[in-house]
Order: C-alpha cells, then sequence, then structure tokens
C-alpha cells in the first residue's frame, strides 16, 4: 500500500514542463553521440531540476567536464540542417 503523503507529494509534482526547440535538440544530440548520461542532466536541468539533487557531486562534474562541450550552440544547430 502506498502511503497518503507519497500520493500528495506525487500530485503536487505533476507541473506542465515545456522545452524549447533548442533544448530538445541539445538532448537529441547528446543521445546520437552517445551520451545517455549526458542527455539525461541536460533533461533534468531543463526540467527547471537541479541534477545534483538526483546524483552525486562527483559523477556531475565529471560529466559536465567532459561533455560539456558537446553541447552544440544555436549557430551549429543550424548549419547541421543545411
Amino acid at each position: 500500500m502506498i502511503p497518503d503523503k507519497f500520493e500528495q507529494k506525487q500530485e503536487l509534482e505533476n507541473v506542465d514542463i515545456t522545452f524549447q526547440h533548442i533544448q530538445i535538440q541539445q538532448i537529441i544530440h547528446a543521445i546520437i553521440a552517445g551520451k545517455y548520461a549526458w542527455a539525461c542532466i541536460l533533461f533534468i536541468s531543463f526540467s527547471g531540476r537541479d541534477p545534483l539533487r538526483y546524483i552525486p557531486e562527483e559523477v556531475y562534474n565529471k560529466l559536465v567536464r567532459d561533455d560539456f562541450p558537446l553541447v552544440p550552440t544555436s549557430r551549429e544547430l543550424t548549419t547541421d540542417k543545411k
């Protein structure tokens, strides 16, 4: 049986999240590059959440250090289409 407090907490966290087009492109770009953990961090960040709440700080720092240059700028995203 699920505790009542858990159900109430779930209801409070039911928020409608809208991503911008460039954010979705960044997540997809990370997935295509095989950087699934980085894609998760992007998804969490773009959802307005703090990734450090879900993963250890050491792991987060390593991913940021290794994968942050992977995030394409809007110019790179538009030139990929040509």
